[in-house]
């Protein structure tokens, strides 16, 4: 998690790559060790063997990491009770994001002016960040951590009073809007008149919510990058700053492959076209694009199993559900699933894939 952070603080002199890439190796290493010293039942040793040749081909093909060690993680802490994963989650993320802000207020971190795809001039700070959705995106997570474990309204409410007051600074829309909006949800399920009456569709949108997130982040993209209906996606992209125009942009220079290969040096040295200019690369901010982009359509469906195995996991609450629906949403409007934030959610969902049971219904006889 600390390696993830390091790549999220803006450091104004030095290339810290190597020391990420450093810490990584060295966490690859300490979990292969656990896992090999661990003792496992049969069941659960092929499962091991299974995840562990899976995260270690995406590291040879990609060289990429965060498969690998997340697929560890989940495997050596496999007994670990999930409060703990989300007391660690947040004990680090609070240590690690005090630490940036006195960097920055010390001068050794940038406060970097980061501006809108819409050429808005409007500047937005960042506070020792590389972006400025960094922080206030943080603050929302937090709040999933505590909607997820002890549920205290008090530090709800703190939070989500922080997301307001950052939105003045970092002028992060996406951020205030899901973390107001949860924490008004999370209120609402207090009352058990309210969440007796929600209950139902809570449980039907948190079973399909990652396939929508997937289609509205993908399709409109897919279809102007085939000349499909401009027309709306030019008035799509007022709303969502250009994020069909982005993704036209990224299917046309990367193509939609089943597997990608590609490394990320490949990935942002890539010539990619938008709106007639040539760039090294392309941001996007929908974590399920850059998934499809990046990796490939396989990965992506690797991922739509892990969130769907966290959502069927035993015992979940309404409250769990809720913040899982944030999450869910907040990521196809930025990129956050593969990093430091969303490791919560990715490990138990992991942990959770052998116990989910697919079950095929070819017809139901009545007697």
């Amino acid at each position: 998690m600390i390696a993830l952070f390091l790549e999220d603080m803006a450091f104004k002199t030095g290339n810290i790559a190597p020391i990420v890439k450093a810490i990584k190796a060295t966490v690859v290493v300490l979990l292969v060790l656990s896992v090999v010293g661990k003792s496992w039942k049969k069941k659960g040793f092929a499962w091991v063997v299974f995840g562990v040749l899976c995260g270690a081909l995406t590291l040879l093909l990609t060289g990429d990491f965060f498969w690998f060690i997340v697929i560890l993680i989940a495997e050596v802490f496999c007994d670990v009770d999930e409060k703990v994963i989300y007391n660690v989650s947040m004990q680090t993320i609070v240590g690690m994001t005090s630490l940036t802000l006195v960097l920055c207020a010390l001068g050794i971190l940038s406060d970097c002016l980061t501006y809108r795809t819409d050429f808005s001039t409007e500047a937005r700070h960042s506070l020792g960040f590389v972006h400025s959705a960094c922080l206030p995106l943080i603050v929302f997570y937090m709040m999933t951590y505590c909607i997820s474990t002890n549920r205290n309204m008090k530090k709800i409410g703190v939070l989500s009073l922080i997301g307001i007051v950052l939105y003045s600074i970092c002028k992060s829309r996406n951020a205030v809007v899901i973390t107001v909006g949860l924490s008004m949800l999370a209120l609402l399920l207090r009352d058990k008149r309210i969440k007796n009456k929600i209950k139902k569709p809570l449980n039907l949108v948190s079973s399909w919510i990652v396939f929508v997130c997937i289609v509205f982040s993908i399709l409109p993209g897919y279809l102007r990058y085939k000349g499909v209906l401009l027309n709306y996606w030019y008035a799509f992209d007022q709303i969502f700053t250009n994020r069909s125009m982005l993704a036209a942009s990224a299917f046309q220079s990367y193509g939609i492959p089943i597997v990608n290969t590609m490394n990320y040096n490949a990935y942002t040295n890539t010539p990619v076209y938008i709106d007639g200019y040539m760039n090294n690369g392309v941001v996007l901010d929908s974590a399920y694009m850059y998934m499809v982009v990046r990796y490939g359509i396989a990965m992506l469906l690797f991922l739509w199993m892990v969130l769907h195995a966290y959502q069927k996991k035993p015992n979940i609450s309404m409250m769990e559900k809720a913040a899982f629906i944030a999450v869910v949403v907040a990521n196809t409007i930025d990129n956050d699933l593969l990093s430091y934030e969303c490791l919560p959610f990715i490990i138990i969902g992991i942990r959770n894939l052998p116990k989910i049971k697919c079950k095929l219904r070819i017809g139901k006889e009545r007697n």
